[in-house]
């Protein structure tokens, strides 16, 4: 990412859970009510340290 690649990620939900608690810095009480839809990507754009500019879903 910090080439300027784009990387994509598939995964089972609850890892897919645990990968937004960590980028969006969402607690894990806050988690557990988290939806994160089936078969919906979720599209982060960063900003040159890594940080999240925009988080959309396609």
């Amino acid at each position: 990412m910090k080439a300027g690649q784009n990387v994509l990620i598939v995964a089972h939900g609850n890892s897919l859970r645990a990968l937004v608690m960590y980028l969006e810095g969402i607690s894990e009480k806050e988690i557990v009510s988290f939806e994160i839809p089936t078969g919906i990507p979720i599209h982060y754009i960063f900003d040159k340290n890594l940080n999240i500019e925009s988080v959309n879903y396609l």
